[in-house]
């Protein structure tokens, strides 16, 4: 099952409607992943828990390989192997046997909006109820000090720790930050549909038009980052150290 812009195609079985719908982290390598933290951190996951694939997307698309060439090895008299980037979603299951998904790879180079709304029809798609972001933030800072970390969501009552430790900023775009606000516009229209008065609906409209339009800036720089759907029940999210 291919998206409504050809970028993804569903390759995986639907996740079992009795573990309840699944909570989605991704991590966009390339620009927001100081230290490739964020990379390593999905990579340790998908190393210690079972893992198979749900969806791809089309890389060929939306990514300059000239740009950010892949590795590959030269012996002796010929090339041998070649490391190609992928973009997925994989299903995870944790040690409690909670399934989860995870959308990792690097960050597109091409088709920012296409992307960010064939990400939204793969969430519904998945029956995705939250969304949580990884990234990692360059900052100069003594290696000798604890590493700040900083939470910031759609759903205030999801933030552990709701203390900000730098004020409003402009900042560099990512992909990620387009698709967080992608996300919070899909809920703000899914918030109207419930709803009869005619306010919403035009508030909803004039915000996917903003969006449609690029008038929506990012202004948050986040270590992680929470997004819940506001007509399901909360999850649990645990932690592994």
């Amino acid at each position: 099952m291919s998206s409504p812009n050809g970028l993804v195609t569903i390759v995986g079985e639907p996740a079992d409607p009795a573990l309840g719908a699944p909570v989605l982290l991704h991590n966009l390598t390339g620009f927001l992943d100081a230290g490739a933290a964020g990379k390593i951190a999905v990579d340790s996951l998908c190393a210690a828990l079972p893992c198979e694939p749900v969806a791809e997307f089309d890389l060929d698309a939306i990514y300059d390989y000239r740009a950010r060439r892949p590795r590959m090895t030269f012996l002796t008299a010929h090339y041998g192997e070649i490391e190609m980037p992928s973009l997925r979603v994989d299903r995870l299951r944790d040690l409690a046997g909670t399934e989860f998904l995870v959308l990792h790879g690097p960050e597109p180079d091409f088709r920012w909006r296409a992307f960010a709304k064939d990400t939204l029809w793969l969430i519904e798609q998945l029956g995705v109820n939250l969304t949580i972001g990884l990234h990692a933030v360059p900052w100069p800072a003594p290696h000798t000090r604890p590493v700040n970390v900083t939470s910031h969501g759609t759903n205030p009552e999801l933030l552990a720790d709701p203390r900000q430790f730098v004020g409003d900023l402009e900042v560099p775009a990512h992909a990620a930050g387009l698709l967080r606000k992608a996300r919070a516009v899909a809920i703000e229209v899914q918030t109207a549909s419930r709803t009869s008065t005619t306010t919403s609906r035009i508030l909803a409209l004039a915000a996917v038009w903003a969006y449609d339009r690029g008038n929506q800036p990012h202004r948050a720089v986040a270590i992680w980052e929470a997004q819940r759907h506001p007509y399901q029940a909360p999850l649990a999210l645990v932690i592994y150290k």
